[in-house]
């Protein structure tokens, strides 16, 4: 299943960039499933387990859950697909963020923080 090995060495890399503040070493990727055809997203959602050795030499695990953008011209053309990324890439390093600091530059309590956390983004020629 080339195709497979293929997704999975390209998700490493991505993940290898999106993780560097963790600074892991022997980085491990295995791809557990993904959205199907006509699940009608803007991209591909993929489902994958990764696991990393630390600086103190500790195994560190995530399960993750990637967003990509479609890569077929033909919907690029016809759908706003690197904007809808973009936009949602906004939210997660400028918006929430200063949604954060404003509760607690108010004080609440109680502050909203029910949003999934964004370990990094990717975003070069037609893929985001």
């Amino acid at each position: 299943m080339a195709v497979a090995s293929e997704i999975e060495s390209e998700i490493k890399s991505w993940l290898q960039i999106a993780l560097t503040e963790d600074n892991l070493k022997e980085l491990s990727v295995k791809v557990l499933g993904n959205s199907e055809k006509g699940d009608g997203y803007m991209g591909d959602i993929v489902f994958a387990f990764v696991s990393g050795v630390t600086e103190n030499g500790s195994t560190k695990e995530y399960n993750l859950v990637l967003k990509c953008g479609k890569r077929s011209e033909a919907l690029r053309k016809q759908s706003p697909v690197r904007e809808v990324f973009l936009n949602e890439i906004y939210i997660y390093k400028e918006l929430l963020p200063a949604y954060t600091q404003f509760q607690l530059d108010k004080g609440i309590e109680d502050p909203f923080d029910s949003v999934p956390k964004c370990y990094g983004t990717f975003v070069s020629g037609d893929m985001e």
